[in-house]
């Protein structure tokens, strides 16, 4: 089941009544759990020619764990965590399906080529934090992970003749019936930057600018003359720019 802010609103709860007694350490050690939600401020992703959004929600939803060391107005930390970005299911266009010679093209009223894809994953975070004034504190480092990239099809590609309605009146020369749900793994690294503000030495507001990273793939079907046709994936490099706002317990 995907990991929404619903499912963690009750551990939520009880982690920060914890948090409110928890009391700050000046120096050494600290631990903390974080709840983040983020949105992309662009629609449009880098990569080729022609960037998209490869049809993945703006949101982002994430949680992690740290284990840090603080020593005057500095610390560094390393988080275990995990991030989700959802998809919208979408169609393709069949008609720009290539095709061996000699087909005739689909016909769009009798077939449908549907998709949706999603990024999430295991991520690592090194961080590193300076006081700037009172409790605020400058905030920068890495994220290492959360680049498993899911793509789930199911195609049904034919030139069967239709009426105006899209109902059959004639036979097919072929017809191409194909599914699959092919995933990559990567380990992208995704700088931030950001800062942080202290409620009280339990709990504190992180707001991220993060330069996300990550590879999707994409399944380019080619028509052929019988029932499956063939399946190749297209695989690109990408970036998205997020604004990211996570809120922090500290033990």
């Amino acid at each position: 089941m995907p990991l929404t802010l619903r499912n963690l609103a009750f551990p939520m709860a009880l982690l920060g009544m914890g948090a409110g007694m928890a009391q700050a350490q000046e120096g050494g050690y600290f631990s903390e759990f974080k709840l983040r939600t983020g949105l992309a401020l662009t629609s449009s992703v880098s990569g080729n020619s022609n960037a998209s959004n490869d049809h993945l929600t703006k949101r982002t939803i994430g949680a992690g764990l740290t284990l840090g060391y603080q020593w005057g107005e500095q610390s560094l930390s390393v988080e275990l965590g995990y991030q989700y970005k959802p998809g919208d299911q979408y169609l393709t266009d069949v008609t720009q399906d290539p095709r061996t010679l000699g087909l005739n093209a689909p016909n769009p009223l009798a077939s449908v080529d549907s998709r949706r894809n999603s990024l999430s994953g295991v991520a690592f975070r090194l961080s590193y934090e300076h006081s700037l004034v009172d409790d605020w504190y400058l905030r920068g480092g890495l994220q290492i992970g959360g680049g498993r990239y899911r793509q789930e099809y199911i195609g049904d590609v034919t030139d069967t003749p239709t009426d105006g309605t899209g109902k059959p009146i004639g036979s097919y020369t072929y017809r191409n019936t194909y599914n699959a749900t092919p995933t990559t793994s990567t380990m992208p690294v995704s700088p931030f930057l950001g800062v942080s503000y202290r409620f009280n030495p339990g709990s504190a507001l992180e707001v991220n600018l993060v330069s996300l990273a990550y590879h999707s793939i994409n399944d380019v079907h080619t028509i052929e003359a019988n029932d499956h046709g063939s399946d190749a994936l297209q695989e690109n490099g990408r970036r998205q720019l997020h604004l990211e706002v996570g809120y922090v317990f500290r033990f």
